[in-house]
C-alpha cells in the first residue's frame, strides 16, 4: 500500500521521526513485561529470569513501588556485563535475550519497557528514592516567645528561674520587651532582675564579665512597683536568659513577662 506524503507548508519542517518505518512495522511501539521482585533470582544458582524478547531500546518505567535488579543483555550471560537497573534506567543497545537477577524485595516490581527504533526519556528524578525521610528545620527563621512568671519570693538572696537555656540559643536571643512587677513583705525589700549570662551563672545582681542585666527593680518595699522596658537587645550566642530575685525580712511576690526571639 502506498501512503501519500505529508503535505509541506511554508515554515513547517518535516517530522524528524521515521514514520514510514512505523507504518511498515520495522519499528515497534513500546512493549512491556512486568517483573515481580518478591522472590530472589540468581544467575549463579540457575534461577535468573529469562525473557526471550528482542529490540534495541530497553527502559524501566518510573512507577511507584519499583525495586532494582541486575540486567544481562546477551546471548550468553557469561560474556555479558551485569547492569544495575531501577525505575528510570534506559539503555540503547541491540539485544535478543534478557536475563534478570534480583534480591528478594517483597511488594516491589519492575516494568521492563522495550522496543525497536523507539525512544523514551526518563522524567526528572529518575532512580531517586528516599529510603529514610529527613526532617529539615529552618534555623534561620526566628519566632517570638512570650514567657510569664509569677511567684512568691522567700527570704534570701539570688533565687534564679531560667527563661531559656544556652543550648537552645546557638545564635543568641533578641529580647524585645520586659515587664516586671511585685511587692515586698511587710517591713522588707525585694529585688528582681532579668539578665543574660554565660553558664553556670548567674552569680549576683551585678553586671560584669559573662553577665549582663537587661532590667532591674531594686530594693522596693511594700508598695507594688511596675517596670515596662521596650527594647531590641541581642544577646551573645549560646548565652542563657534568666530571672534573679531576692527578698529581705519578709516573703514578697514577683511577676515578670519577657518577650523574646530565638535567633
Amino acid at each position: 500500500m502506498n501512503y501519500p506524503q505529508a503535505a509541506r507548508f511554508p515554515g513547517v519542517l518535516q517530522p524528524s521521526s521515521d514514520f514510514q518505518a512505523t507504518r511498515d512495522r520495522r519499528s515497534t511501539g513500546p512493549l512491556f513485561v512486568d517483573i515481580p521482585l518478591d522472590t530472589a533470582r540468581s544467575v549463579a544458582n540457575g534461577t535468573a529470569l529469562e525473557l526471550n524478547i528482542a529490540g534495541n531500546l530497553i527502559y524501566f518505567d518510573q512507577r511507584p513501588a519499583s525495586g532494582f535488579a541486575t540486567l544481562y543483555l546477551d546471548e550468553d550471560e557469561r560474556g555479558s556485563t551485569g547492569l544495575t537497573v531501577f525505575a528510570g534506567w534506559k539503555g540503547r543497545v541491540p539485544f535478543t535475550r534478557v536475563m534478570i537477577e534480583n534480591l528478594a524485595q517483597p511488594g516491589l516490581t519492575l516494568r521492563l519497557v522495550y522496543g525497536t527504533d523507539i525512544d523514551l526519556d526518563p522524567g526528572v528524578g529518575a532512580g531517586v528514592s528516599v529510603l529514610n525521610p529527613v526532617t529539615i528545620t529552618d534555623q534561620l527563621t526566628s519566632s517570638t516567645v512570650h514567657y510569664y512568671f509569677s511567684s512568691t519570693v522567700p527570704v534570701g538572696n539570688n533565687f534564679a528561674t531560667i527563661v531559656v537555656g544556652g543550648g537552645s540559643t546557638p545564635r543568641g536571643i533578641n529580647v524585645k520587651n520586659i515587664y516586671l512587677a511585685g511587692a515586698a513583705g511587710a517591713g522588707g525589700t525585694i529585688t528582681l532582675g532579668v539578665l543574660t549570662y554565660v553558664f553556670p551563672g548567674p552569680a549576683s545582681f551585678v553586671s560584669g564579665a559573662g553577665q549582663t542585666y537587661l532590667a532591674v527593680l531594686s530594693n522596693w518595699q511594700t508598695t507594688v512597683q511596675q517596670l515596662n522596658v521596650p527594647m531590641n537587645r541581642r544577646t551573645p550566642a549560646a548565652w542563657w536568659l534568666a530571672l534573679l530575685y531576692s527578698a529581705t525580712t519578709a516573703v514578697g511576690s514577683v511577676e515578670c513577662a519577657v518577650e523574646y526571639e530565638i535567633l
